[in-house]
């Protein structure tokens, strides 16, 4: 699977990580991380912990049309890159963001896109996040507003139906 994850979603995952709740190197064991030129150039600005340069791929953009689209709309570069790299219906293709805008516009071209706490829920059913752990994240990410109550009712339900 490979995983393009944008600036916000790393600043989420430094936040995780120094509240010692997810540590974003198992990201490198489970899965391709990348990020295009124009995510890490905001990354080295906001000077993200979570990012392991010599494990992640840095990519250039890679549909100009839809980048170009994206920036006609508002876009900025960082995020009209990493949507330059959606791939439609894609199961193996994942974009992950925390921009709600983004993640609307998405879907427009059916790019598999989704927020990190359904990443997380990912990696609880492949064996790789304990139920715990989920339960955890989605709590914390909820208390930092990143997820509404909604989501985080959604995900307990979840980890309900798997007792």
């Amino acid at each position: 699977m490979r995983l393009f994850i944008d600036t916000g979603t790393w600043l989420k995952l430094d936040a995780l990580g120094m509240l010692t709740l997810f540590d974003a190197k198992n990201l490198y064991e489970w899965s391709e991380v990348c990020i295009t030129h124009q995510v890490d150039e905001e990354l080295r600005h906001f000077e993200s912990k979570s990012i392991d340069r010599t494990r992640t791929s840095i990519l250039p953009i890679k549909n100009k049309k839809i980048y170009d689209d994206a920036i006609a709309v508002g876009f900025d570069s960082a995020d009209s890159s990493i949507i330059s790299h959606g791939e439609p219906d894609s199961p193996t293709t994942l974009l992950i963001s925390e921009d709600r805008p983004l993640l609307k516009y998405t879907k427009m071209y059916r790019f598999s896109i989704m927020q990190l706490v359904d990443l997380f829920q990912v990696f609880t059913r492949g064996g790789h996040i304990s139920s715990k752990e989920l339960y955890q994240l989605a709590r914390e990410m909820q208390r930092l507003r990143n997820i509404t109550r909604k989501k985080q009712d959604e995900i307990k339900d979840w980890l309900k139906e798997r007792v």
